[in-house]
């Protein structure tokens, strides 16, 4: 992780409002591979700025994120953080964005009644299936920007020979606990097609954990960091994954909430085995190979591998 520098906070801060001054900065106890900061001015405007470092592959790119950002406000209406600038200073690249006012929804999902849970599970439904619809493209791989606006696919491929790809990296990332389900997994996914050929905006960390909401409703969907153009039933997937089984609850209620919710935007598309299993697997460790931490309060250890385990299984044992 790459910290913000304050004279590039300044610099920054400067093209927004060159008479205001920083009254406080705030690091959030969440964060990824970049390093959050929440900046409050002095005229009375907070914002977000998010640093990395420059990006040679591809990854981390906040261009891109930025791009993206922009691309779905204007093509949906899907709530995301309005984009201020994006730079690069030195050896840094910076992202500023509006700050959105609201409950972290990782922390509440859990634990509101089952009615707004469904609600917020068909939202997420809805979510997807708009950006799927804005979003279609030729090949699957990771999306990239040449001039800070356009979006597109560089050397991509096709979706079976991806999707074949991305679930045996998955498996292959899983720690020894799993190394009786792995062989198993591979298998099923050897000779696997997606289930549809389409190809969309797969937002891979689509989830509760990414959202603000305000009264019930989700005002803003936060990170879309290292976007993928993948086949649409794996975005389906695992964002049915992350809303309806990693907190817990009435699982088939938000599941079909969710669906529910997709269905009303375009029609759905059934995931298949493969797909299902490159969802849980990628959902289980993290890209350092660190398995992640389901639910909140935040299972870890033993639970978080039973958790992984099971839904692993239960992908294993679906048609």
């Amino acid at each position: 992780m790459i910290e913000t520098q304050r004279s590039d906070l300044n610099s920054l801060l400067n093209t927004i409002d060159p008479d205001a001054t920083i009254e406080s900065v705030k690091r959030p106890d969440q964060g990824n591979h970049k390093d959050t900061t929440v900046v409050s001015l002095s005229s009375g405007q907070t914002v977000v700025v998010q640093a990395s470092a420059t990006s040679t592959d591809g990854q981390n790119d906040l261009k891109t994120e930025g791009a993206l950002m922009r691309a779905i406000a204007a093509r949906t209406t899907v709530p995301v953080p309005e984009v201020i600038t994006a730079r690069t200073i030195d050896t840094r690249q910076y992202l500023v964005t509006e700050f959105v006012a609201g409950d972290d929804l990782h922390e509440r999902f859990g634990s509101v009644p089952e009615a707004t849970k469904r609600s917020i599970a068909r939202s997420f439904g809805e979510i997807l299936a708009s950006l799927h619809e804005a979003f279609a493209f030729d090949r699957c791989g990771s999306i990239t920007t040449s001039n800070g606006s356009e979006i597109g696919v560089q050397n991509g491929d096709s979706p079976a020979r991806w999707l074949l790809a991305h679930a045996t990296a998955g498996i292959d990332r899983l720690p020894a606990q799993f190394a009786d389900l792995a062989d198993q997994a591979r298998e099923a996914v050897e000779q696997a097609r997606p289930a549809s050929d389409a190809i969309g905006l797969y937002p891979w960390d689509l989830r509760p954990g990414n959202a603000i909401v305000s009264d019930g409703e989700i005002v803003a969907v936060l990170d879309w960091g290292d976007p993928i153009a993948a086949p649409v039933g794996l975005s389906i997937a695992k964002t049915e994954h992350m809303v309806a089984r990693w907190y817990g609850g009435d699982t088939e209620g938000l599941t079909a909430a969710f669906r529910d919710g997709y269905s009303s935007v375009r029609e759905y598309v059934h995931p298949t085995q493969a797909e299902r299993i490159a969802a849980v697997a990628h959902a289980a460790v993290d890209s350092k190979g660190v398995v992640t931490r389901p639910g909140y309060p935040e299972r870890t250890g033993d639970r978080a591998i039973e958790f992984h385990r099971a839904s692993l299984l239960d992908a294993l044992s679906s048609p």
